[in-house]
């Protein structure tokens, strides 16, 4: 029996539904996750089309993805096109998919305001400062700032010519990640649906 479906609470579009289906029989019967009432649980990952793939992608969101998930996003894109773009429209997505669009998604309905930033893993594991710039110079462009924890805590690797709004957290050492971003330039908003499990613990 279909269970009502459950939006993905960061990206829109995103939906999971389980299913209980008849009983399984056989030598793979063992291998099925069961649900109460001994029949197997099957569980599905439906998206919506969202027009904010291909041409309709923002500026700077697939440099912000790792290698994998642009290799996902690219690669659906391809297979899928123009309906991927279109909200009329579904695809079955498996679990690893899922993931790439879920961050691909938050990043394009959640970054659009200059000011926000996450903080995500670069390429090689290390965490990286994400932001939408707010300089008139580079207006809406997103940046990436390296992080660096030593022994003195956390630092950012604000660049030379950063804007003097950056002063407070620049050559600074903050003992939590939380401190650092409490210091960062006032008016940024963090966006939480990007952000990573707190390093201050899970990286000791």
């Amino acid at each position: 029996m279909p269970q009502p479906l459950q939006p993905h609470p960061a990206a829109p579009g995103i939906f999971t539904i389980h299913s209980v289906a008849a009983p399984a029989s056989g030598p793979a019967a063992s291998l099925v996750p069961r649900a109460v009432g001994n029949a197997p649980v099957i569980t599905a990952i439906w998206m919506a089309g969202m027009p904010c793939y291909g041409g309709q992608a923002p500026q700077g969101i697939t440099d912000v993805l790792t290698a994998q998930e642009r290799g996902v996003i690219a690669s659906d894109h391809a297979r899928y096109g123009n309906a991927l773009n279109d909200p009329e429209r579904i695809v079955n997505i498996d679990p690893e998919q899922a993931k790439a669009h879920v961050s691909y998604r938050a990043l394009c309905t959640q970054f659009q305001r200059p000011g926000s930033f996450c903080v995500r893993h670069a390429e090689g594991g290390d965490l990286i400062l994400v932001h939408r710039s707010r300089s008139a110079l580079s207006p809406a462009q997103l940046v990436r700032t390296p992080l660096q924890r030593s022994a003195t805590g956390w630092q950012l690797q604000v660049a030379d010519n950063a804007s003097p709004a950056w002063s407070a957290v620049r050559g600074r050492h903050f003992q939590t990640l939380q401190a650092l971003k409490a210091a960062l330039p006032p008016g940024m908003r963090e966006v939480q649906a990007m952000a990573v499990g707190d390093p201050d613990i899970s990286h000791l």
